[in-house]
């Protein structure tokens, strides 16, 4: 699959998934208001805009993707909720 072709599939790329850990890893020097903003921003993204796999062929690695980042999520979201 060609980047404009998951561009228009609504896929997230592995450029893209390796940009937004990189923020969130950038924005964990933050305090811990700013970590809740961009974990809930980086959800919003995943989820609801990009669709993550959902309108493509659900290969594996699409699958692990998505089970790995909505962990990730959830991580994120429980240590933001509880500091």
């Amino acid at each position: 699959m060609d980047f404009n072709h998951a561009q228009r599939a609504g896929v997230v790329t592995a450029d893209e998934l390796l940009r937004i850990v990189s923020l969130i890893c950038a924005a964990s020097k933050l305090d811990p208001d700013t970590i809740s903003i961009v974990t809930y921003l980086f959800a919003l993204y995943l989820f609801f805009y990009r669709r993550l796999f959902f309108l493509t062929a659900c290969s594996k690695t699409y699958i692990f993707y998505y089970l790995y980042f909505s962990s990730l999520i959830r991580g994120f979201l429980t240590i933001s909720l509880v500091s």
